[in-house]
């Protein structure tokens, strides 16, 4: 677009700044893709009851992360644990994972990744897709 010459031609130079137009829509998306991805990991922790509370508000505490627990049995052991849910960015997840071992050092995390989250602090609704 600089070069001496560019805009002599209309039709070219045209053609161009339209093909220019696409890869700068292209290159959005699959930014927006991305920061999407990242915001879509989901840690599931497995925690004894008496440190469940406490493990949520350090995961709160240091990441400004709502939490979600759910009662749930280990088939395993057949223990009853407290399982926490909490949806984070990838680079958040360091985070997270330190603030669950700092309360409990044997706890069962998982770190898997999801396609959405819907509800505060996320998408609002479908139509926001």
């Amino acid at each position: 677009m600089e070069e001496p010459g560019f805009w002599d031609d209309p039709e070219v130079s045209q053609q161009v700044m339209k093909e220019l137009k696409g890869l700068q829509d292209s290159v959005k998306e699959i930014e927006k893709l991305y920061s999407d991805y990242e915001d879509m990991m989901l840690l599931i922790e497995m925690s004894e009851e008496e440190d469940s509370e406490e493990t949520a508000e350090e995961i709160g505490r240091i990441t400004d992360r709502g939490v979600t627990s759910l009662e749930g049995m280990g088939t395993y052991t057949k223990s009853k644990r407290n399982v926490l849910l909490c949806a984070c960015s990838k680079s958040e997840a360091y985070l997270v994972k330190n603030a669950v071992y700092q309360v409990d050092d044997s706890a069962f995390v998982m770190f898997t990744e999801t396609s959405e989250v819907l509800g505060e602090g996320f998408k609002e609704s479908l139509d926001e897709l």
